[in-house]
């Protein structure tokens, strides 16, 4: 799967500035304990940029899913709202590259619906989802 996460923060967010969030002592998943590496293997900036962080076999720690570490590749946009148009593509762009580099389609879901207890990637995930769809 593909799954679809937020930083909750503003969609000037830049990939270096979310690694450094996760890695420092303030940061999930407790604090002074935290993160080894940025939490997803796709970032998807303010402007659209996509940027590749880990290979596909890395497992990664964006989800407190039940087993969706293991599954899933994470992709997260800069934002708190609904990812802007360049965002869309961006993130549509991380599920195609995913789906062709792994030979297969893979199902694409937010944050929010692999068990985890959060809102990530926000309220309107619903009404943009079929737009990163292939």
């Amino acid at each position: 799967m593909v799954c679809i996460h937020y930083t909750a923060s503003s969609p000037d967010t830049t990939v270096e500035e979310t690694a450094t969030y996760q890695t420092g002592d303030t940061s999930p998943p407790l604090p002074g304990l935290p993160f080894p590496e940025i939490a997803y293997h796709w970032y998807v900036e303010g402007d659209g940029t996509l940027v590749r962080c880990h290979e596909f076999d890395r497992r990664t720690w964006g989800s407190d899913g039940p087993g969706v570490n293991e599954r899933a590749i994470h992709c997260c946009y800069a934002g708190s709202l609904a990812p802007n148009d360049a965002q869309l593509v961006g993130i549509r762009d991380a599920v195609i590259l995913s789906q062709n580099e792994l030979g297969r389609s893979l199902i694409v879901e937010g944050h929010k619906d692999t068990g985890s207890a959060t809102q990530c990637p926000g309220v309107h995930w619903p009404s943009w989802r079929a737009a990163i769809l292939p």
